[in-house]
Formats: structure tokens, C-alpha cells, sequence
């Protein structure tokens, strides 16, 4: 299974998002943008796992979230990358500082475990978006910033964590909650995928 470790938007957050893009598609339709459905804030990608690691991967999670309240995040302005030939669009976000401890003590568990791919990139909060096949030229990225300006600044609160599944196919990826794992202040429960559950 192709797993990731990430923080869930709320519905009305993934709407706003996805209508800003909607009004972007006819102007660059090179671009293949995130289902709504997709849109999240990875803590920790781990890639392709056996089911097997599933049980013990899911008891260092649950240790891991509880210990944070809800996070107040707040959508910032989108931006691309690579600097030399943008192929990705990503909002960034503003959020306070335990943030990127939660992220951090996510990446010690997986390391623990010896998941993931083993290599320390440098924490930046961000939802991605969209991306091209070749590359954007300055003004498609001028318009991706303008167009996406109208969502900077919406805040919301993140509650919970989840272990996601995703599915590669022709047609894009479809993510699936493997498990939930709320905050501090969360009204949502923890849950499992029944169909992910280790024997």
C-alpha cells in the first residue's frame, strides 16, 4: 500500500479551494489540478508498505496526535515550484510554531519504525494544487498566483490527522482514510478503514 501520514481540510476550505482552480482551468489547460476530495496537508509521505506494518504504524500515530490541541492554520499565498521551471502550484500556510513539532515527532515515528524514504527534507507547510506536464512560462504563473489570491487568508482549524491510502491509476489518484487520529479539541473520533484493518 502507498501511504501518507497528513492533516485533513475541512470541506468548506476544500470548496473555496477548488472553485478558485475551477476559474483557472479554462485559462491553462495544461494544468492537472487535485480533486477537492484530495486536498491535504502531508506531514509525512512513507510510500509503498505492507499491511503488516499497518497495526504498529498506527499505535505510534496515536501517541503522537493527541498530544496537540487544534491548530488554528491559515491559507497564505500560492506559489510554484521549481524556481526555473514551475511544474507544481501549492498554497502555502501560515500556522503556529507546533506545527512543525507535530510533523517532526510524525517523522521520528516513521523513523522509528523504519518507514518512509529515509531522507530529511526541510518542513514547508503547503497544500498542493495542481501540476503540469512541461512547465508554466512567467505569465501562466502570473495568472496562477492572481487567480488563487482570493483564497489567501481563509483560516481554519485542523483537528485531526489521518493515515491515508492512495491509489494510483490512469485517472489521477484516489486517497482513502486508513485511520483518523483527532486532536486535542477535536469533535471527530478516531476510525479505522475496515478494509485496511490488519488481521
Amino acid at each position: 500500500m502507498r501511504l501518507f501520514v497528513a492533516i485533513a481540510i475541512p470541506e468548506g476550505v476544500r470548496r473555496s479551494i477548488a472553485a478558485a482552480t475551477a476559474s483557472l482551468c479554462a485559462q491553462l489547460p495544461e494544468t492537472r489540478w487535485v480533486p477537492e476530495e484530495n486536498l491535504h496537508l502531508t506531514l509525512q509521505f512513507l510510500g509503498e508498505r505492507p499491511a503488516s506494518d499497518l497495526e504498529t504504524l498506527g499505535e505510534g500515530l496515536a501517541a503522537v496526535f493527541p498530544r496537540y490541541h487544534a491548530l488554528p492554520l491559515k491559507l497564505a499565498a500560492a506559489d510554484s515550484f521549481p524556481s526555473r521551471n514551475p511544474r507544481v502550484v501549492w498554497l502555502g500556510l501560515r500556522a503556529p510554531s507546533n506545527l512543525g513539532l507535530l510533523q517532526r515527532q510524525v517523522a521520528e515515528v516513521t523513523g522509528e519504525l523504519r518507514l518512509g524514504d529515509g531522507r530529511s527534507r526541510p518542513f514547508r507547510p503547503h497544500v498542493t494544487l495542481g501540476r503540469c506536464r512541461e512547465r508554466w512560462q512567467a505569465e501562466d504563473r502570473e495568472r496562477l498566483v492572481a487567480g488563487l489570491a482570493e483564497v489567501s487568508g481563509i483560516p481554519f482549524l485542523a483537528d485531526r490527522g489521518v493515515l491515508y491510502r492512495s491509489e494510483l491509476s490512469p485517472a489521477g489518484a484516489r486517497h482513502s482514510e486508513v485511520q483518523t487520529f483527532p486532536l486535542q479539541g477535536s469533535v471527530h473520533g478516531s476510525s479505522h478503514g475496515s478494509e485496511l484493518d490488519p488481521p
